[in-house]
């Protein structure tokens, strides 16, 4: 006597003889190879895909903090007049202390004291060639933790100045392009060669005005990434596909 067996959907209902169904069923070995596969695609994929959300996070990180800073200055402007009128001779943790930090929601502020709490442990910023190029430890720059977690640090040159903003706090790897960005803060038009070529004053990221083949040059793996922040920028905040990896 063949034995018969009901399979029932929410539409039709079918009869199976045993041998037919017994036909549709997988092997052990074949379940075996289909999750290597898995495996091997989930291996070779996911570290870009963890890259991708950590670059994405970074650059959203950077956006607000430029839009914040800029927010600032010019509600600094409100008390103090227009930038070019600020007292730029003031020592840079005066020239921070009296133009931003009253108008940043700060968690800590370390002025320019040698400290770890407002920025990685050695201090250290690094180009995206892995060499070293700075120390923010040093007392040259004035510095301080948001309340969402971001750094920044701070340096007054007279002429202008420049914020060096870290997206994850101490978490390393403190490298431009990837968690560090530049900004630069001028009190009028402003032309470096191959650094600036700023036509008024304003809070700008750095790099602003040269030439956007020398930035995309200057965003790359064996660059210093100092560009990277302008190349963001200048590509509406969309990461370009040869964006460096994180």
């Amino acid at each position: 006597m063949i034995k018969y067996f009901y399979l029932f959907t929410l539409t039709t209902s079918s009869k199976v003889t045993e041998s037919e169904q017994y036909k549709f069923a997988f092997t052990l070995a074949e379940v075996l190879i289909t999750l290597g596969i898995i495996g091997v695609v989930a291996a070779l994929t996911m570290p870009s895909l963890i890259s991708h959300k950590k670059i994405v996070e970074s650059v959203n990180r950077f956006k607000k903090a430029y839009s914040v800073l800029n927010q600032t200055y010019k509600m600094s402007e409100l008390d103090y007049g227009e930038i070019e009128n600020w007292d730029w001779n003031l020592s840079t943790k005066d020239f921070f202390n009296k133009y931003f930090v009253p108008y940043l929601n700060i968690t800590k502020n370390c002025e320019d004291n040698v400290s770890s709490e407002c920025w990685s442990d050695d201090g250290v910023i690094y180009y995206l060639n892995g060499n070293a190029h700075l120390s923010i430890k040093d007392g040259a720059y004035a510095k301080v933790k948001l309340s969402d977690g971001t750094l920044l640090a701070f340096q007054n040159q007279n002429s202008h100045a420049h914020f060096y903003i870290d997206t994850n706090g101490k978490v390393r790897p403190n490298m431009y392009g990837k968690d560090i960005f530049l900004l630069t803060l001028t009190k009028a038009a402003l032309k470096e060669t191959n650094m600036h070529n700023i036509l008024h004053a304003g809070l700008w990221v750095y790099g602003t005005g040269i030439n956007i083949d020398l930035i995309q040059d200057n965003c790359k793996s064996g660059a210093s990434g100092m560009f990277c922040g302008a190349y963001l920028y200048f590509n509406s905040w969309q990461i370009p596909k040869d964006y460096p990896k994180y």
